[in-house]
């Protein structure tokens, strides 16, 4: 078991930690006419927007958080919805994932104000947000954990015939299957293991 899977009901909150006056937040969403950012990595950033686009997500809720310093991006939260990589997710779900800091940015809060923005947006509201996170980053972990998220489960990865890009997240254990409040995910059965 490689992954901790944590979650949080969306509710409206306050204001998040304020950033340094040299940065500024932007909330991204790909479009057709610019489906792609030049200051992301294509993995896995296009293949989220090609996925955003083509409909492959469960909803059109797909978006990133960006913190910059003057042009430079030094933080990212993308939030994507449901989709086949994901069992455990219901169709309404949200992720937060792929979470970035620039080495020298490191420890300012920029993590932290990118997802309680990611809280305050309108597509999140009244639904249920997941963080996964590998069970061996402390860091990350701690973030989750001073979001406001609540630990909900265990499990791993699995490749399909030894292929990544087929491969999906299974859980194993649920710590917390009746939590009032906690979202719509679906318990683990033969499609999750």
């Amino acid at each position: 078991m490689d992954y901790l899977y944590y979650r949080t009901p969306m509710t409206s909150r306050g204001s998040g930690p304020d950033l340094d006056e040299d940065l500024r937040m932007e909330v991204w969403r790909p479009s057709l006419a610019r489906p792609v950012r030049r200051d992301l990595p294509l993995v896995p950033c296009a293949v989220w927007s090609l996925f955003h686009l083509l409909g492959v997500f469960a909803t059109r809720d797909y978006f990133l958080v960006l913190v910059l310093a003057g042009p430079r991006l030094v933080h990212r939260t993308c939030v994507f919805p449901a989709y086949f990589r994901f069992t455990f997710m219901g169709p309404r779900d949200l992720q937060a994932a792929s979470l970035w800091t620039d080495p020298a940015w490191r420890g300012r809060g920029l993590g932290l104000a990118a997802l309680e923005e990611a809280f305050r947006r309108p597509e999140c509201q009244g639904r249920t947000l997941w963080y996964m996170v590998r069970e061996d980053n402390r860091p990350s972990i701690r973030l989750a954990e001073k979001a406001g998220f609540v630990q909900w489960g265990r499990g791993g990865r699995v490749d399909p015939w030894g292929i990544r890009a087929l491969g999906r997240y299974r859980v194993a254990e649920i710590f917390h299957p009746q939590a009032p409040g906690r979202g719509t995910a679906r318990e683990p059965g033969p499609q999750t293991r």
